[in-house]
């Protein structure tokens, strides 16, 4: 029976964490202004989405609650 080396573990665990940090989730009311390498490439949102760690970032979240004011 073969074992899997340090190695192969190592990169396993990497690509699982980058995996990890690729979740995002926006909540009902919000969406995500999406970046890659600092040009637009989405407005995601709401729910679960994918993004891929250190290319693309999220500068902004954009809250579309109605807010009510009296006069």
């Amino acid at each position: 029976m073969k074992t899997i080396s340090s190695f192969v573990w190592s990169d396993l665990i990497i690509l699982g964490l980058l995996a990890l940090l690729g979740i995002k989730i926006a909540n009902q009311w919000e969406k995500m202004v999406v970046l890659r390498l600092g040009r637009f490439l989405a407005l995601k949102g709401p729910g679960l989405f994918f993004i891929i760690p250190f290319i693309d970032t999220i500068p902004y979240r954009i809250d579309t609650r109605v807010i009510t004011t009296s006069f």
